[in-house]
Formats: structure tokens, sequence, C-alpha cells
């Protein structure tokens, strides 16, 4: 007989269907770069990556938020800017060349104009110290969510949550300083790291995405959105605190960590998943 968790994970891959919004209809335009510049956009990715070493699974996200640091000193501030951060990353090779639909490039924008505005609400906030390194957080979060939004990981999100939801039932914590919520969080953070390779800053997302479901509903410019982005940023900072916790230093992370061994020990997910009753 079949689990609930596998039969969920079943179901959302039958039922996943590639998003509209990357398909172009016939004669639609799309965005074109010329094959030159591809080819030689291409040959400084390789050298870059050769340099600058990068494990394979990280490569375009490290692209993304490199063009996007890049065009962050200078401006971003139009549906212009956005289509020319499309256009290097389809130059360099992360984005098939003419079969991206232009109207996507407001999708772009939104993601970026939600992070301008947050990271402006987040530096009046908190004092300038801080600045720094909330500053790379929130282009980390822009860089995932664009990575998400030509590159949507349905299956590998079902696959965690199926995964997750039956290991953790194998699993007791029996530690009195640490509460099942945290222990639950513990055993996510380990799925994610075994079974995906997440290092922290994609951790790092998925858990302000749980915490915050509405988080990508926010691109549109809105009072509603923005009084929604301004209490957020209100509490960014002990968010922040409570997410590097646990993370990097909670007290217990012994359980997280057998869960994670055992993963990372087998020679493929099928087999970590038999391994663990899954």
């Amino acid at each position: 007989m079949i689990s609930k968790e596998i039969q969920t994970l079943l179901d959302t891959i039958k039922n996943y269907k590639y998003p509209s919004y990357l398909i172009a209809e016939p004669h639609e335009p799309t965005i074109e770069v010329g094959e030159i510049a591809s080819k030689a956009a291409r040959y400084y990715e390789k050298a870059r990556y050769a340099i600058d070493y990068t494990e394979e699974h990280l490569l375009r996200r490290t692209a993304i938020e490199r063009i996007l640091r890049r065009r962050l000193t200078i401006e971003f501030s139009s549906e212009k800017d956005s289509r020319s951060f499309l256009v290097e990353l389809i130059q360099s090779g992360y984005i098939p060349n003419g079969e991206l639909p232009e109207r996507v490039i407001p999708h772009v924008q939104g993601i970026i104009d939600k992070m301008l505005f947050f990271q402006s609400l987040v530096e009046h906030t908190y004092p300038s110290e801080y600045r720094s390194s909330f500053r790379r957080r929130i282009i980390n979060f822009a860089t995932l969510e664009i990575e998400n939004l030509f590159f949507p990981a349905i299956v590998d999100e079902a696959i965690i949550q199926a995964f997750y939801c039956k290991v953790k039932k194998h699993i007791n914590i029996t530690n009195s300083d640490i509460t099942k919520e945290e222990g639950d969080v513990q055993i996510y953070l380990a799925c994610r790291r075994g079974l995906l390779k997440d290092d922290d800053t994609t951790l790092f997302y998925h858990l302000w995405n749980m915490h915050y479901p509405e988080w990508t509903e926010l691109n549109e410019k809105t009072r509603t959105n923005d009084e929604k982005l301004k209490d957020i940023a209100e509490d960014f900072a002990e968010v922040n605190n409570i997410f590097m916790d646990a993370l990097l230093s909670h007290p217990d992370k012994k359980h997280a960590e057998q869960v994670r061994l055992s993963v990372v020990n087998a020679d493929d997910p099928g087999e970590a998943a038999y391994q663990l009753g899954l």
C-alpha cells in the first residue's frame, strides 16, 4: 500500500505543468541575442567557473547573483533594465535563446522593485552597521526568487516534503532544551541538506518562505503589499537572528545530523528513503 506522503508526491508529479508564462505563443515576441555575443559570454562563464570554483548545482544561481549585483551598482529601475539582465543570462547560456516570451520581463521587474523597496525599508529601520549583511541577505532573496521563477523546482519541493514528513516520524528528540517545533525545523533542514545539497543561503530562503508564505505574492506595487513589506521589515532583524540560530548554532543538531548522514551515505535518494523507511 502506498503511503499518504508518496501518494501526494505522485499526484504532484502527475499534475505538474510547465509554467505558461515561460512558454511563448506562436508569433509572440521573444528575447533573442546575437550568436557571437552569446559565444563570448559562454566562454567568459567557463573562465569564471575555472577561476572562481563553484559547485556545479550552484553555477546558475551564482551567475544570476553576480549579474544582479553588478547591475544594481548602476541602475535597475525599469523593465528595460530587467530585459538587459535577462539578455545577459541568455548570452551566458543559462536561459535558451529566443524561447523566453517578453511578457516575462514585468515578473522580473516586480521582484527587483520589491527587493529595492524592502531594502530601503530595512535600511531606514536598523542602524548602519547592519546594512551590509542585511543587504546581502535581501539580494540573496531576489536571486533565489528569480531562479525559481525561471526554473521552478516543483517536483524537488514535493520530494522534500514527502521525505521530511516520513522521516520525522522515525526521529524522537528527547533533549528538553529543544521544542518539538525546533526539532522539526532541524530535521527539515537536514533533509534538504542531504537530499538536495542546499547551502545555508538556500536553507535560509526556504525558512523565510515558510515564515512568510505570502512573500512571492508581494511583487505587485500596491498599498496593501507595501504595508505588509513594512511590517516584515520591522521584524527582519529578529527573524534573521532566529533563522541563523537554527542554521548555525542550535544546541542540539545530533538527530538532524543523523538524518543528513543517512541521506548523504546512500547511493541515491531512493536508497536514502529506503534506509529511513520511506
